[in-house]
C-alpha cells in the first residue's frame, strides 16, 4: 500500500461533504488500484454503505447516464462530480483495468 493520491484524497473529501458513509476505507496500491478494507466487525444486516441521492448522476436509460457522465467530464472542475469523474478508471492511463475480467481476451 503507498499514500493515497491527491485525486483520491480529493475525492474522500467530496464523499465526505455529499454525506456518505461507510465503515470501510479506501486504499490504494502503487499501480494506482484501489481497494477497501475494514477494522470493525460489520454486522451482517449493516449498510456497508449509504449514498444520498445528491451523490448520483442518474438518468432514465444508459444512454442518458452516458451522456450526463460525458457532460459532467466535460464541465471539468466546474463539475460538482469533478472529484467522483477524477478518480474513475480510463483505459488510456490505467493499465491495471484492462486486468479485469470484461477485457480479458478468449483463447
Amino acid at each position: 500500500m503507498v499514500a493515497l493520491s491527491k485525486s483520491t484524497t480529493q475525492f474522500l473529501a467530496w464523499t465526505a461533504s455529499k454525506g456518505l458513509e461507510t465503515p470501510l476505507e479506501l486504499q490504494q496500491r502503487s499501480d494506482g488500484s484501489r481497494f477497501t478494507t475494514c477494522t470493525v466487525d460489520i454486522d451482517s444486516t449493516a449498510d456497508l454503505l449509504k449514498v444520498p441521492t445528491n451523490a448520483c448522476i442518474t438518468s432514465d436509460s444508459l444512454e442518458g447516464l452516458a451522456e450526463r457522465l460525458a457532460y459532467e467530464r466535460s464541465l471539468d472542475s466546474k463539475s460538482d462530480y469533478a472529484p467522483y469523474i477524477d478518480v474513475l478508471p480510463t483505459l488510456e492511463g490505467d493499465s491495471y483495468l484492462t486486468s479485469l475480467p470484461r477485457f480479458w481476451e478468449s483463447k
